[in-house]
């Protein structure tokens, strides 16, 4: 891949290294060290990357989210948006994706119908989503200048507050069953 390229933090699954880039392209590698790139038939830029529920996300600017099983071949998903698509992930059955800078959410069960779901009225903007044992969990802005909260579900549709571990978190984490929250700068 040239240095000249530019490519988000790549995701892993399978065996499979993948991250999505400027104008619709993806770096591919099955060791980490060696990458090639290639297109996916779509030139939106690409700016988050993600396996989940046994697939490749790739999403980014105009309501961009390509999906793929092998990281070589790319589905396009059709989402009622224009607005730029971040954080892709799945639980239970259930794959779900954000927009940036709202408090929107996309569900599907199977990645061909997808419904819109807004979250709580107090919420501004959703600025981390993954998941976890018990569902999905989401670390959001709200109507509280400069306060963020933890909410938690277990479809995508309904939430609920997560009493947070501490003040001020900005940055939530999941992973060998636990749910790390940092404070500030991390």
């Amino acid at each position: 891949v040239s240095d000249a390229e530019w490519f988000g933090l790549p995701a892993c699954g399978n065996g499979i290294w993948v991250a999505g880039g400027n104008r619709g392209r993806v770096a591919r590698s099955t060791n980490a060290i060696d990458w090639q790139w290639s297109g996916t038939g779509h030139t939106n830029q690409l700016s988050e990357t993600s396996f989940a529920g046994g697939v490749f996300a790739a999403t980014g600017a105009d309501g961009t989210l390509l999906t793929s099983a092998d990281g070589r071949s790319w589905t396009r998903c059709a989402l009622d948006t224009t607005n730029t698509l971040g954080h892709f992930a799945w639980h239970g059955g259930v794959f779900i994706v954000a927009e940036v800078g709202t408090a929107v959410l996309f569900t599907s069960n199977d990645l061909i119908g997808w419904s819109r779901r807004p979250m709580p009225t107090n919420v501004t903007a959703i600025v981390e989503l993954t998941t976890w044992p018990e569902g999905f969990v989401a670390l959001v802005a709200t109507t509280t200048y400069g306060v963020y909260d933890l909410l938690r579900s277990t479809d995508g549709q309904s939430w609920r507050a997560e009493t947070p571990p501490s003040d001020h978190l900005s940055r939530i984490a999941a992973g060998g069953g636990r749910l790390v929250a940092f404070r500030g700068d991390g």
